[in-house]
């Protein structure tokens, strides 16, 4: 199983959704998953779809890159070359002179013996052949051009994440302010008055994304939120109980629980699961 599917299935992820959020075909998603690269589009979208499911994971794209790279190469020596012509090989009226003088030489003629007809024949074919000739080279140097130039491939569409502000009531929102890098501050939501916000808890939890990084967190067996964040972005939470934490990527990654520092959270693109105040840790 590839590390994009591994990871992908441990988020809980499906292709289709996946899709939709990065506007990349399933069919591509799919095709990178299984190394697939033969049923992915032109090299420079390829790449790039390569690099932006990578970020959406919280993965490093390059292994993936270099092994389709590789792919490009052993593609490229396998093709059989094609044999043409130097540019000032045997025309076309020169194999006919060939041709005739070979005639004669095998049948000890001389050229005023040559039927009328013969002749006007061979210049027939002479002027067929230079006509067909002249057609091929204009084709494939303008028609082609053409051809190219009036090729659209897919355009890629990065769907932006749109960070989390709070709001005086204390619900979560959107709001402009909140997409700037290391400007995203969440706070625990409670639809009882804002009074009970400023309750006091048991536990608070920060966190600071060092790299793009995926999470999810559980607040008291309750409080489910899925989010995406930038290097530079923080979040802070309060909770009576625990919280529970699935990261995507564990070297992207800082966490602070009861203004203690998490130690040796893992490597970049590792996977891990966190319990708090009761810490445990998977891949």
């Amino acid at each position: 199983m590839s590390k994009f599917k591994e990871i992908r299935e441990t988020l809980g992820k499906d292709l289709t959704e996946i899709a939709n959020d990065t506007k990349i075909r399933t069919s591509y998603l799919k095709a990178i998953e299984e190394r697939d690269f033969k049923h992915l589009p032109v090299e420079v979208y390829t790449r790039a779809y390569i690099k932006e499911y990578a970020r959406y994971l919280g993965v490093d794209p390059n292994e993936t890159i270099i092994e389709y790279e590789n792919y490009l190469t052993a593609k490229r020596n396998s093709k059989v070359p094609i044999e043409t012509r130097p540019l000032h090989s045997e025309k076309p009226i020169d194999r006919l002179t060939n041709s005739l003088k070979k005639s004669y030489e095998s049948n000890k003629l001389t050229i005023n013996y040559i039927p009328f007809s013969l002749v006007k024949l061979a210049l027939i074919v002479l002027i067929m052949t230079l006509s067909g000739y002249l057609l091929l080279t204009y084709q494939s140097k303008y028609h082609g051009i053409n051809e190219v130039g009036e090729y659209k491939p897919p355009a890629i569409v990065v769907k932006a994440k749109e960070d989390i502000n709070v709001s005086p009531q204390g619900k979560e929102n959107l709001s402009e302010d909140s997409k700037q890098e290391g400007q995203v501050i969440a706070l625990n939501k409670d639809d009882k008055s804002t009074k009970d916000i400023a309750q006091t808890f048991k536990h608070n939890l920060s966190i600071v994304a060092i790299e793009k990084v995926w999470l999810q967190i559980i607040i008291d067996n309750k409080e489910k939120k899925d989010l995406t964040l930038n290097a530079g972005q923080q979040l802070h939470y309060k909770a009576n109980e625990s919280f529970k934490l699935l990261i995507g990527n564990a070297g992207g990654i800082k966490i602070q629980f009861n203004n203690k520092l998490l130690e040796n959270l893992g490597d970049s693109g590792k996977v891990i699961k966190i319990t708090l105040p009761e810490q445990s840790s998977d891949t």
